[in-house]
């Protein structure tokens, strides 16, 4: 699949109650609510499943199945990688390990949204850090052993 239809198939199954999502570099939904559960669903759930086990309904058109996100800890010797799925999540730094770059870059996507509201560039990144936590939060509560 080529990138232009990736993008394409992802704004087709980010269609919410009818109405298209913006897309930026990547398909981010606005939200004030900075619920890791919300944003998870919101921004996640199409590739990874709604359950975080790597199957959700865009992950047949990637190249890479979406990892099971309920193990991570797991396969870390038990303890959670918080700072490296923050790395990942956002994806404004390149995270070597991670091999090519199929997820979008959440950190631009999540500031790219507040760009257009008059909120200094501090304040955006700070709005971007508190998204990226809640849903890193969110990540560390559904670990399975």
């Amino acid at each position: 699949m080529t990138t232009k239809r990736r993008w394409a198939a992802v704004l087709a199954a980010c269609v919410v109650g009818g109405t298209a999502v913006a897309t930026l570099a990547a398909t981010a939904i606005k939200t004030t609510a900075y619920s890791g559960e919300a944003l998870y669903l919101a921004n996640c759930s199409n590739c990874h499943g709604k359950y975080g086990e790597g199957n959700g309904p865009m992950a047949p058109d990637l190249t890479k199945t979406p990892p099971d996100l309920r193990h991570l800890a797991a396969a870390n010797g038990g303890v959670f990688p918080r700072d490296r799925v923050t790395a990942i999540i956002d994806g404004r730094v390149i995270v070597a390990a991670h091999g090519d770059r199929e997820m979008p870059v959440w950190g631009q996507a999540f500031s790219a949204l507040n760009e257009d509201e008059s909120k200094s560039p501090a304040d955006i990144e700070a709005d971007t850090h508190a998204k990226i936590t809640v849903l890193v939060d969110f990540l560390a509560r559904i670990q399975q052993k």
